[in-house]
This record gives structure tokens, C-alpha cells and sequence, in this order.
């Protein structure tokens, strides 16, 4: 009774110990750049009708349909650049966008042509390696952000207190400010 009592506590100890090895594997890199849309010339936030949204290396559209003033868009993480369009629909109220039409798309739903413009931006970043341990295995960071090009007004890295916040990471709110 004494060695099935000791088998089980050893287990329990054991389970236990490679549990708390499970948090230290915890890592605050991540490939997600964070976007917020403003008004030119102001820090209103501004809310954009997206027809859809993609990057460069990547097998998917982050939105679809959808009217966003902001959100998260996954990095290339096999690259030192990633480039993000966005296919927008243009408002007829809005004076926005005032060059003429790039392309029609027809609504899937009224079966009307909805007229939108693309845009784009291209970011860089830097990437490092660091072997968190032998357990975890490898951890890669993103740092050093820079906007390259871009065919909005504007496209700016966010700062905090006048520091930019240039590295992608959990605790990072925004990264990139795209003015309209």
C-alpha cells in the first residue's frame, strides 16, 4: 500500500514539474502586425467599408465584407517584407475618395456594381532567433518596423510616449496608423 502510495505522489510530482515548464515556454513575439484607420490630418478613428483585405505570403483574406476601423493582419514570417492591399468600397455619400473608379465589382447579393479602389502598404521588419530552452524549442521575434511604401495619405508607426512601437509583440496595441 505504501509503494502504490509513493508511485502516485511521484506521479503527481512529476506531472506537476512539467506543468510549470509548460509557462516558462510562454512567448511575447508574435507575427501580427496591429492597424487602425484615421481622418487626414486628425486621430479620429475612421471606420472603411472592405470589400477585402490580404498580405503577401499568406493563404488567406483577413476581412471580407466588412466595414472596420481597425484590426490584426498576420506578417510574412518567412520574410523581412510583407505587402497588405486592400480592396475598399467606395461611398457615394463620402468625398473621400475623389480619383475615378479603379475597377467594378458586382455585389454577389444585388447583383449591382459596387465600385471600389485598392491600396496598399509594405512593410519591413527585422527577424531574430533565440532558443527559449531545450524544451521550447526556438522562439522568432519581429522588430524594427518601417513602413516602406504606401499609396494612402498616409501610413505612420504608432507612438507611445514618443517611442515608436515598432516591435510585434502581445502587449503591443497598435503598431500602424493608415490616415485617409
Amino acid at each position: 500500500m505504501k509503494t502504490l502510495r509513493a508511485t502516485y505522489l511521484l506521479a503527481f510530482a512529476v506531472l506537476l514539474l512539467s506543468a510549470c515548464d509548460i509557462e516558462d515556454c510562454a512567448s511575447l513575439s508574435t507575427s501580427t502586425l496591429k492597424f487602425r484607420f484615421y481622418r487626414s490630418g486628425t486621430d479620429n478613428e475612421y471606420v472603411l467599408k472592405i470589400l477585402n483585405a490580404g498580405a503577401t505570403g499568406t493563404d488567406s483574406l483577413f476581412f471580407e465584407n466588412d466595414s472596420i476601423s481597425g484590426g490584426v493582419m498576420a506578417i510574412n514570417p518567412a520574410d523581412t517584407t510583407t505587402h497588405f492591399t486592400f480592396q475598399l468600397i467606395r461611398n457615394e455619400l463620402d468625398t473621400l475618395f475623389e480619383d475615378p473608379p479603379e475597377n467594378t465589382v458586382i455585389d454577389r447579393i444585388f447583383g449591382r456594381p459596387i465600385d471600389t479602389v485598392t491600396r496598399q502598404f509594405q512593410a519591413s521588419y527585422s527577424r531574430s532567433q533565440r532558443i527559449i530552452s531545450p524544451e521550447c524549442g526556438v522562439e522568432q521575434s519581429f522588430n524594427n518596423l518601417k513602413i516602406i511604401s504606401h499609396d494612402f495619405d498616409s501610413v505612420v508607426i504608432h507612438k507611445v510616449n514618443g517611442v515608436e512601437q515598432n516591435k510585434l509583440d502581445r502587449f503591443t496595441e497598435l503598431n500602424v496608423k493608415i490616415y485617409f
